[in-house]
């Protein structure tokens, strides 16, 4: 079976990539699929190594059309994803001390904002899995569960909302690889974790959203069917936590 985590990035799918490595599963982490979306990221100098990927999986989904395929992909709140996007980005500016610096700046802050367009989540499940590999989620109930699972010819695909714990992630990976797997909290510095949060804080506060584009993703395709929420309550918590008018 070939294993794909496709999904949008910040979305937690790093943990559920290594849960996967260490269940013994030879994966493939990627963010792009389509043909116009990886070209498009390959004619940087430096080309990230989940784009050599995306073509790898595209080039053995081509060689071997019986191969059969499992695909897991994770959903997060759009505008968090937009910003936590964009704090990936800035992180890669400097140390935690020079950073404290930049987040004060519009020079540096204008491009990182620049470069993470909201519209991004809001259309990545169409172009990346329904268009390339014509699996809709959009058909499946996700909303009242946190999670999905839909199959289309040799695409067995799992959905699931990055907010779900990590016992119920384990659960649900488990039943739909065959095999035990584990998902826990890796990675994570806590000395710094207090100082990662406030710096996010303030990068967040930079966010150029207004509360007209809070209100296109409450509004969103994707946010009423993958989430389903109050839509006046989705615009009043971001308009407080981003101090909009």
């Amino acid at each position: 079976v070939l294993v794909l985590v496709l999904t949008m990035c910040c979305v937690g799918s790093s943990a559920t990539y290594r849960a996967l490595k260490n269940a013994g599963f030879d994966a493939l982490h990627i963010h792009q699929i389509d043909l116009k979306s990886l070209l498009k990221r390959s004619q940087k100098l430096n080309v990230a190594r989940h784009i050599k990927d995306g073509h790898r999986a595209r080039a053995l989904l081509g060689a071997e059309p019986d191969r059969p395929v499992k695909v897991i992909t994770l959903i997060r709140d759009p505008i968090e994803q937009n910003i936590s996007a964009g704090f990936s980005r800035f992180r890669r500016l400097g140390k935690l001390d020079e950073l404290r610096g930049y987040v004060t700046n519009p020079a540096v802050m204008n491009p990182i904002w620049e470069k993470t367009p909201l519209a991004y989540p809001l259309s990545w499940m169409d172009l990346e899995l329904r268009n390339a590999l014509g699996i809709d989620f959009y058909q499946v109930d996700v909303a009242s569960t946190g999670h999905g699972q839909m199959e289309v010819g040799r695409v067995n695909a799992l959905l699931l909302h990055s907010t779900l714990p990590d016992q119920v992630k384990s659960t649900l990976l488990s039943q739909f690889m065959g095999r035990e797997v584990i998902m826990g909290r890796t990675g994570v510095d806590r000395n710094k974790q207090g100082d990662l949060q406030s710096l996010y804080r303030a990068f967040e506060l930079t966010s150029p959203l207004t509360v007209a584009d809070l209100s296109e993703v409450a509004e969103s395709r994707f946010m009423q069917h993958f989430f389903a929420g109050d839509k006046d309550e989705y615009i009043l918590k971001w308009k407080s936590r981003l101090n909009l008018a």
